[in-house]
């Protein structure tokens, strides 16, 4: 995996304990406590270089995974790979107790995961 560095020891974590809709904010970082699939949501506004990162309990496979959703307009890119278009998608993270950056590269529209596991389904 692609490792990004650690986040700023300024960034507070937020905690995530429940599986409702999460719009997550740019420059946060994101830790899942909720013992089955959480729901983040990208931001829709961002600026290149903004970032979030997000974390889960290292626990079975079933537990502290993560979906995240984005809207028309916006994509998501994974290993170079297109996996949002102009409608909304969502990707869930197939394996616990892993970090995840994800980054705006182009403003507004554009974000990419660039350290995370391999384990993703995409919609």
């Amino acid at each position: 995996p692609i490792w990004g560095a650690a986040p700023a020891a300024t960034r507070a974590w937020n905690i995530v304990s429940t599986n409702a809709s999460t719009p997550m904010t740019t420059n946060q970082n994101y830790y899942i406590t909720y013992a089955t699939t959480a729901n983040l949501v990208l931001p829709t506004t961002c600026a290149v270089g903004d970032t979030i990162y997000i974390g889960a309990v290292p626990t079975s496979v079933t537990g502290s995974l993560w979906t995240c959703t984005w809207t028309t307009g916006q994509n998501l890119y994974f290993n170079y790979l297109k996996i949002g278009t102009v409608t909304t998608g969502s990707c869930t993270l197939l394996v616990a107790g892993v970090t995840t950056l994800i980054i705006c590269t182009v403003a507004n529209t554009q974000w990419a995961i660039v350290g995370s596991a391999n384990e993703w389904s995409f919609t």
